[in-house]
């Protein structure tokens, strides 16, 4: 077992996700040939296998090996936790938006939630801020009773992320354009106009590495929606070139999918053309989606 925990990190370390994944193969398969049920070691290696084949992008696993994780996994513990997280974020990524809410009530109203330490429930609150955006986008159709929606504080919210917000990249892209996302959605106009800057030089000076190429385009997308006066024809136009140059990135191998964009900025895009009154097909161009 520490052979493979050794492994996995120092393939994990590089991002090298592919190779991490045929480490935890192995190690399941000496796990269960033996003669006994080998619990921790197989909790573990099923839950790592999840989280390379999320950040591989091969979703079409995530059904066997999430009845593998539940047979391993006592509620309440911080495993499970960690477990209910990512398959919040994979469902996120998918599109699968009504789970997601789903599975964050359950995690958050568990009683030993409170009990989980700060850089883990900082994350949670980073994906309730998403939750937040796509309930208030009308993005999906969700049962109050399954989750409040209450006015977002962004000093609340900056209070919240303390851990994240002092490094500029990582999750705080996913702070830093979740909080403006919402200023749009909220229509509050004027707050946005005045983060405009803010948020462009953020993404000047912490962001010029190639790995965050896609979050440079898409913040550039962004910001181009007050700088349009709001008007969906208008930024539409403006960003035929960026839609264009944000499908054909692909997301980099130096960062994990659960990072950076929670939501793909694929989808974000989409749900903000709608709600901006364009056509998707207007705001897509003639190139499809796909996040297979």
């Amino acid at each position: 077992m520490y052979a493979a925990l050794v492994q996995l990190s120092y393939f994990s370390a590089k991002k090298d996700y592919a190779a991490a994944k045929k480490i935890c193969k192995e190690h399941i398969d000496y796990f269960t040939q033996k003669n006994y049920e080998a619990h921790v070691p197989l909790q573990i290696l099923f839950y790592q296998q999840l989280i390379f084949s999320f950040n591989l992008k091969q979703f079409s696993e995530r059904s066997e090996l999430t009845q593998a994780c539940k047979s391993y996994m006592q509620e309440g513990t911080y495993n499970w936790f960690k477990y209910q997280e990512i398959l919040l974020q994979m469902a996120l990524y998918e599109g699968n938006y009504a789970p997601a809410f789903d599975i964050h009530f359950q995690a958050t109203k568990h009683p030993r939630f409170s009990l989980l330490p700060e850089n883990v429930t900082e994350v949670w609150t980073v994906i309730r801020a998403h939750l937040y955006f796509l309930a208030i986008a009308q993005a999906v159709e969700f049962h109050p009773k399954r989750f409040s929606i209450k006015s977002f504080r962004a000093k609340k919210f900056d209070n919240e992320t303390v851990l994240y917000s002092k490094d500029k990249r990582g999750l705080n892209i996913s702070i830093q354009i979740v909080q403006f996302l919402i200023l749009l959605v909220e229509n509050k106009r004027a707050e946005a106009i005045d983060q405009v800057e803010a948020l462009g030089q953020y993404a000047y000076r912490h962001l010029r590495k190639e790995e965050y190429l896609r979050s440079r385009i898409f913040i550039r997308m962004l910001l181009s929606i007050p700088l349009s006066g709001f008007d969906s024809t208008e930024f539409k136009l403006k960003n035929e070139r960026n839609w264009q140059k944000l499908i054909s990135t692909e997301s980099s191998k130096n960062a994990e999918l659960s990072e950076i964009e929670i939501i793909p900025y694929e989808r974000i895009w989409e749900i903000l053309c709608k709600r901006f009154h364009a056509k998707p097909s207007d705001c897509l161009s003639s190139t499809s989606y796909s996040h297979a």
